[in-house]
């Protein structure tokens, strides 16, 4: 169309050339711009996740601190009662030995 159409001359083919290679740039700016675009929302979007990911991690990590706290405190309570029921045991053996 731009042979039947375009200006006449010399530098027609240049004239042509020139109009391609700039519309092939400004396309394949706007291309690149929207996948530079579409790749900082994803990366925001994967930052995201992960601190979500990592503020639950946190909270999990907190939740079994607590339980192994408990359980320890259980188990020392069990570990003093059992003395103590020893203890019993004893004083209820030597009065028996006696008897």
């Amino acid at each position: 169309m731009f042979y039947d159409a375009g200006p006449p001359g010399a530098n027609r083919k240049e004239i042509l050339l020139d109009f391609c290679l700039k519309a092939v740039m400004e396309t394949s700016d706007f291309f690149i711009g929207n996948v530079a675009n579409e790749m900082n929302l994803q990366r925001q979007l994967a930052e995201d996740a992960v601190r979500k990911l990592q503020e639950e991690l946190k909270e999990h990590k907190s939740e079994q601190k607590e339980r192994v706290e408990a359980l320890e405190t259980r188990i020392r309570k069990t570990e003093i009662e059992k003395a103590e029921m020893s203890a019993k045991e004893q004083g209820s053996r030597e009065a028996l030995q006696q008897l």
